[in-house]
């Protein structure tokens, strides 16, 4: 969650800069225009000058070129003292758009030296614009005189405040693009981060699922499949039996004594015996083999692929051999508990693990029955529900 509302922060705050880097470039755009025009402005001032001073007695003519150098210089005023103090100025397009006073010293101090050469100029030409009846050709020359004076040193410090104007534009700009680069990586490691715990997360459940699994289908005290895996593993080798016509082996076995090595020794002992037990299964099989715990004493072999019954024979001779070889208990005394295994055969048709499982549990029954023999081995007819007897 806190993952989340940081990146939902830090992706608010990339789209802010953006906004705000937007606005800024337009507003430096329209400065930078209008500090463009001052040069337009001073060259069109002394123009009107040079042509009022040429105009002799033609008062119409002397009328418009007064307005033209009216419009010129208030303009020019009015934006460079916003430069300044700040201030509305008209943009380019006729809007009244509100102009900050240069930031910085250096600013400030381009714009106090053009206001320096501008005030006397300005005021030099107020009385040609302020006149209502005919302008003295005397206040034009002084006008003219000044202009030539001052119009390349107003041009300059024009193009300065405009070169200045740009290149703090473009400063403030990287700025801000740098602090949206710095937002946009944290919100990208934000969000690795907060994919990572998902991660994380998704992982814990995964195993803590699978330690579920496990745990739903496996016996806690051996390690085995339990007898609900045993049924369900059962029936995937008899569909696997059925498919390729081959022939499996389902064993059922039973510790012979294992009931007076819990009542003399306890539980405890009884455990090591059952675990002991496991071990010696699992070292006579293949990996392939399937052994499981049915319950208390009782376990259960699944043997695929069986080709001949020579295969069986030898195999549950050496776990009725390894199931005999008594179990050292942890008060160094020896217990030996012997095995009864009742195996049935089933050969390419279908049957059901449950039918298979109670065969085997019958014919192990048998075996306990008849002491002179440890195992027994059947051939199961599906059509029937009968086992033919082979050992």
């Amino acid at each position: 969650m806190v993952s989340a509302c940081l990146f939902l922060l830090f992706d608010a705050t990339v789209l802010g800069l953006s906004y705000w880097i937007a606005k800024e470039v337009e507003s430096d755009a329209i400065a930078i225009n209008i500090a463009g025009r001052q040069r337009m402005l001073s060259q069109r001032m002394t123009k009107s000058l040079l042509q009022l001073q040429a105009a002799g007695d033609a008062q119409g003519v002397k009328a418009l070129l007064r307005n033209e150098l009216r419009a010129a210089s208030e303009t020019f005023d009015t934006t460079l003292r916003a430069f300044k103090n700040g201030g509305y100025v008209d943009a380019a397009d006729g809007r009244r758009v509100y102009q900050e006073p240069l930031e910085g010293g250096v600013g400030q101090g381009l714009v106090q030296q053009a206001l320096t050469h501008w005030v006397p100029f300005y005021r030099a030409i107020q009385p040609i614009l302020q006149t209502k009846g005919a302008v003295s050709p005397a206040s034009i020359d002084q006008a003219v005189i000044l202009a030539t004076d001052y119009n390349l040193t107003l041009l300059d410090f024009s193009n300065r405040i405009t070169n200045y104007k740009e290149s703090t534009s473009r400063s403030k700009t990287e700025r801000l693009r740098l602090l949206q680069v710095v937002a946009f990586t944290f919100a990208l490691f934000n969000f690795a981060v907060m994919l990572y715990s998902l991660w994380r997360r998704m992982r814990a459940l995964q195993g803590t699922q699978e330690v579920l699994q496990r745990q739903a289908e496996s016996d806690p005290l051996t390690g085995l499949p339990n007898r609900n895996m045993l049924v369900r593993r059962l029936q995937a080798a008899i569909d696997k039996m059925v498919a390729q016509e081959s022939a499996l082996v389902v064993a059922f076995l039973d510790l012979n004594e294992f009931k007076p090595v819990n009542d003399i020794y306890g539980h405890a002992a009884g455990d090591a015996v059952l675990k002991s037990t496991a071990k010696r299964l699992q070292s006579r099989l293949r990996h392939s083999d399937l052994i499981a715990r049915h319950g208390g004493d009782e376990f259960v072999v699944v043997l695929e692929d069986i080709e001949s019954l020579d295969q069986v024979r030898p195999l549950l001779d050496e776990l009725v051999e390894a199931l005999e070889v008594p179990v050292k208990l942890e008060d160094k005394a020896q217990v030996s508990v012997g095995v009864s295994i009742g195996a049935v055969i089933a050969e390419s048709e279908a049957v059901s693990p449950e039918q298979l499982l109670h065969a085997s549990d019958q014919l192990m029954y048998r075996v306990k029955r008849r002491s002179e023999r440890r195992w027994l081995l059947a051939r199961f007819v599906a059509g029937s529900r009968k086992m033919e007897p082979v050992d």
